[in-house]
């Protein structure tokens, strides 16, 4: 992993026989003025059902396509699938993240988009965010984030930071709607011994 902008190290490992895997783009932003949700929004709730893991780790797979490890060809697709299956489930018992913040479908009350996030020394960060495919573009993933945000904030986080893939522009604009700023990029590369 390199800074975008150190150029030497990251010649280096090229000419050393390291490839591209991933591309990273982290937001962040103060959390304290966050944008209200809308009056008619959907609820947003943390209470994790029995029998929502598996809606949960099926956005889940779907972000674990985008990432490094799908995109390098000696890592196999479905090992970055049960990754983030493995991710998902931890997240939801508390073991990875402080909070999962999901919204349901009205009619089937399965869990169709979510955000977990976490706090550290001196931030906090939303590492997975994801919406199901049928209920994109409707602007729940960014009530999750906005919920994760203010958890975040009320737990004392002066920064929240969330990444993305630089090839996952949807995203990006979202949170740049959202308020974050873009802070870093960082250049993800593989080799295999």
């Amino acid at each position: 992993e390199f800074d975008s902008g150190d150029e030497k190290s990251l010649h280096a490992a090229l000419h050393q026989g390291f490839v591209l895997a991933d591309i990273k783009i982290t937001l962040d932003r103060e959390p304290s003025s966050l944008p209200p949700s809308p009056h008619h929004a959907p609820r947003v709730e943390t209470r994790v059902r029995k029998g929502d893991l598996p809606w949960l780790q099926a956005m889940g797979r779907e972000i674990g396509m985008r990432s490094r490890f799908a995109f390098d060809r000696n890592f196999p697709r479905s090992a970055a699938g049960r990754m983030y299956d493995e991710w998902l489930r931890n997240s939801a018992a508390r073991q990875v993240a402080d909070a999962l913040f999901l919204v349901r479908d009205p009619r089937s009350g399965e869990p169709v988009a979510f955000a977990t996030c976490r706090r550290y020394p001196g931030y906090g960060d939303i590492p997975l965010v994801a919406t199901a495919p049928a209920h994109r573009g409707k602007g729940l993933a960014p009530l999750c984030v906005i919920r994760a945000a203010r958890h975040l904030h009320r737990a004392g986080c002066p920064t929240v930071q969330i990444t993305t893939q630089a090839s996952n522009l949807a995203a990006l604009r979202t949170y740049e709607k959202l308020g974050f700023r873009i802070c870093r990029t960082k250049i993800f590369l593989h080799r295999w011994f």
